[in-house]
Order: C-alpha cells, then sequence, then structure tokens
C-alpha cells in the first residue's frame, strides 16, 4: 500500500495522513466543520473560541490514530480535502471519550452530549453483530474544489483500508504506523453519518446502505435547540450509512 497516490491525471495526491501534514489537516477540518458539519451547527460551536480549540484537539487526537486520508493539490502544494477516521470497540475503553470527557466549555459539552444521544438511540453493533467499527467522523472539501469527486476518493480509501484491516492484510510497515489502539482492533463495519444530498448518491453507488435516520429536528431538540430550522435538503435528514466487511 503506497502512502501517496497520484489521482486524476496527476493533478492531485491521496495520502494517508502522517504527522508532518497534522496540522494542514486539522486547519482544514476544523475550519470546514465548524462551518458546515451539522453536529457543530447544532451546537454553535464556531461562536466559542474555547470549543473551537477543544475541537481541535478531538481532531488532532483521530488524526494520531494513523487511519485519516488528506488529497493535496500537486500545483499548491496544499491539502484540499480531508477525512478523519477512527475505530470504536464497544467492549474497550478509548482514549477518544477521555478526550471528550475533560472538555469544560458548554458548546462541546452539548456536542458530547448530542453524540452520546444519538449513539443511545440506536446501538450498531447490536443491529449489526460487530465488536469494532471504522466512523468518518470528519470529512471535507475545500468550496473551491467540490465536484471533482475528492471527497468520495477519500471515502473509498477508508473503506479499503478498513477491509484489509479487517482481513489483517495490512502491509507491516502500515501497520507499525497505526496507534497502539487501533492495531488491537479487526473493525467488522465502516459507517458515517450523512446529510449532504450529494454524498448520499455517492455512499449508494458504493454499497453503503441506510442503517437508521434521524431528523434535524430532532438533533436540534437534543443539541439545545440552537440551530434554527432549515428549508435546505441538506438539513432534513441525518441517515447512518454503513457496509459490513
Amino acid at each position: 500500500m503506497n502512502d501517496c497516490v497520484s489521482i486524476l491525471g496527476g493533478e492531485f495526491q491521496l495520502l494517508r495522513v502522517t504527522p508532518e501534514l497534522y496540522n494542514e489537516a486539522e486547519e482544514i477540518l476544523t475550519d470546514l466543520s465548524i462551518n458546515e458539519e451539522v453536529l457543530c451547527l447544532t451546537t454553535n460551536l464556531k461562536d466559542s473560541p474555547e470549543s473551537v480549540k477543544e475541537l481541535r484537539t478531538l481532531i488532532r487526537h483521530i488524526l494520531s490514530c494513523g487511519i485519516s486520508f488528506v488529497i493535496r493539490q500537486v500545483a499548491s502544494g496544499r491539502i484540499v480535502a480531508a477525512l478523519a477516521g477512527i475505530i470504536f470497540n464497544y467492549k474497550k475503553e478509548s482514549s477518544y471519550f477521555q478526550i471528550m470527557a475533560q472538555f469544560k466549555s458548554p458548546s462541546m459539552i452539548r456536542y458530547r452530549q448530542l453524540m452520546d444521544a444519538i449513539e443511545n438511540s440506536f446501538d450498531m453493533y447490536k443491529e449489526w453483530k460487530v465488536d469494532s467499527i471504522v466512523e468518518v467522523e470528519y470529512l471535507g472539501t475545500k468550496p473551491e474544489f467540490r465536484g471533482r469527486g475528492l471527497s468520495g476518493m477519500l471515502s473509498q480509501c477508508i473503506i479499503s483500508f478498513g477491509k484489509l484491516m479487517s482481513q489483517g492484510k495490512l502491509p507491516p510497515d502500515v501497520f507499525a504506523q497505526l496507534s497502539n489502539e487501533m492495531q488491537v482492533n479487526k473493525p467488522g463495519a465502516i459507517c458515517t453519518i450523512v446529510t449532504s444530498p450529494s454524498y448520499v448518491k455517492y455512499a449508494q453507488r458504493r454499497g453503503l446502505k441506510v442503517a437508521h435516520r434521524w431528523t434535524i429536528s430532532d438533533l436540534r431538540s437534543w443539541g439545545g435547540n440552537t440551530l434554527g430550522p432549515s428549508d435546505d435538503e441538506a438539513f432534513q435528514y441525518a441517515d447512518l450509512y454503513m457496509i459490513k466487511y
């Protein structure tokens, strides 16, 4: 497995996130998330500098796990799209939740409570009969580079990566770069929460299935009812898409 793959005729490179890419990947994912990600919008997270700082800490932790990916434009050298992935095992403690428990800002507390409410409303481990799952936590493409299929390429990359992990077929040198927490898991599935109609089309083409659906009005209520109503199609539902390995 090559950590740097040329795509779209050499215009871009797809890379697995390694330490030298943490800062730039963290920056793009934080910026896109606070302005577009439904849970961040629901909790008005971007209005609090302390909350944004805590979100950065969380994203940095996920990036350090070793199963995140970015796309870099060759001409400018800039990262233009990024995906942060992590594996959770419901039978084991996760440092992710230990980090979340330390956050003190009101918006991040609501963010955590909202995530807890979502998880408690649907037990995907029980429904899918798996112990561990790859979760796409954050995904985004800079606006000026959208419509090129970059998010789809990142998604396909982590789907394939997770499948190799589930089969125990990751190259030894790549496996050695994963965090210890990630190394002990063989994921049985991959999932992501989707609100974008354009991404729904991609997910369906790739064989991902809707495992559960929440209305955005429910999420607003669970998150403190801070996100105003929207007629935008993209903000009517949040769908949990999954594929089992």
